[in-house]
């Protein structure tokens, strides 16, 4: 394709932020020419969807699409799938999820329910929580546990969050950044009946802190109007496809399999890229302006700056085990839920079929499982063997 070089903007990476920068763009000037830069052999990171599996698309674990609540922003996703072609999830409906905690799961809510144990217990912890929320104050936070010991007081944290957070993450609460705790969503306890909660959420201090004991049944009280979607039919990978198509017919180039070599600069401004395809074939394109949607290590490197001084660690290996199953399995109405339990190397389980009744065709009931084999070391070897001799698994 040939550009006109001077109008020339290029979006390097095509996950889904990547994709809607390139769309949007477009869209505010279709003279201008876009290109999108992939390093590897599909688009659509995360949501690009796995290997099929009893001719079934799975995705990456849970993935609706949650709207920004601009209206300019979110109306671009009925620019890619009509309305009529979405499950949209409003309110209470958003994102139902639960955890797996005390060795029962818990339906209801997301957040950890401390009145599951002893009553001593919770007399502790509702005795512990009203002497510290006296004493909070608002106040930046250098990690994990100084968040946390804000939000529940330390002897909360330290019975509570800090074995969990340590199983999932291998460190201290101290070493690990206050992020560790909004996903899986940890930064809300249950301590409360709902009768005593209705009284509790007028105060803004207490809602941050402890959570409604019944989600579907959550007096609407929100700062925003998000929504959650997801395609009628099942597999992120359609959407994207339909993205793509959409992408394609507006003239914007997909480049995937292709690395940025190297990027030239004159007085400080970016003027051209040069690329290598993965058959080695070497390109140079001159650029106005380059938007980076992918890792920001990676801008670095290709400008030489110097990011020893700065911490970077990877997160935790992911493993996704996809099954079929003849029947439905009962999760209630979850569309997800977390596992908090010890000795469980499971982080995730998705049912399909609660969000998109489209996932189950002719008998076959999909759900994904992600473990996370951080959460007990020992077993990874074992993982990894099983990996090799199966299409069920595929690690991230």
């Amino acid at each position: 394709m040939k550009y006109d070089e001077e109008k020339l903007i290029m979006v390097v990476g095509s996950g889904l932020t990547g994709l809607m920068c390139g769309l949007k763009l477009k869209l505010l000037n279709l003279k201008k020419q876009i290109i999108i830069i992939e390093r590897n052999s599909k688009i659509g990171g995360l949501y690009s969807g796995l290997t099929k599996i009893s001719g079934i698309d799975f995705d990456h674990g849970m993935h609706l699409i949650y709207t920004s609540s601009n209206k300019e922003i979110d109306e671009l996703y009925t620019k890619i799938l009509p309305k009529k072609d979405w499950h949209i999830y409003e309110g209470n409906k958003k994102d139902i999820a639960g955890i797996y905690y005390n060795g029962a799961l818990q339906e209801y809510s997301q957040y950890i329910d401390l009145r599951t144990h002893p009553l001593n217990k919770i007399k502790e912890y509702v005795e512990s929580f009203n002497s510290n929320l006296k004493k909070a104050n608002k106040k930046k936070f250098t990690n994990a546990l100084d968040y946390l010991n804000s939000q529940f007081g330390k002897k909360i944290v330290n019975k509570i969050h800090g074995p969990i957070l340590k199983r999932l993450f291998g460190k201290s609460l101290d070493k690990l950044d206050l992020i560790a705790t909004k996903a899986p969503p940890l930064d809300r306890i249950i301590l409360f009946d709902t009768s005593i909660m209705l009284k509790l959420m007028k105060s803004k201090k207490l809602r941050a802190r402890v959570a409604f004991p019944d989600q579907l049944n959550l007096p609407a009280i929100r700062e925003n109007n998000q929504k959650g979607m997801y395609p009628k039919k099942f597999g992120m990978t359609h959407f994207i496809k339909k993205f793509e198509k959409l992408l394609k017919s507006l003239n914007i180039e997909i480049l995937t399999s292709t690395n940025i070599l190297s990027i030239e600069t004159d007085k400080n401004n970016i003027t051209k890229v040069n690329l290598v395809t993965n058959n080695s074939k070497k390109r140079v394109i001159k650029v106005d302006r380059i938007l980076w949607t992918a890792g920001w290590l990676g801008i670095a490197k290709l400008l030489n700056i110097d990011t020893s001084d700065l911490p970077f660690e990877k997160g935790p290996e992911v493993i996704y085990l996809n099954i079929v199953f003849d029947k439905p399995i009962d999760t209630g109405t979850l569309y997800h839920f977390f596992c908090y339990e010890e000795g469980f190397i499971t982080h995730r389980v998705t049912n399909y079929n609660n969000y998109c009744p489209a996932s189950s065709k002719k008998g076959k009931f999909p759900i994904s499982i992600e473990i996370w084999p951080s959460k007990n070391p020992g077993i990874s070897f074992i993982l990894r063997g099983l990996l090799m001799m199966s299409p069920l698994f595929e690690i991230i």
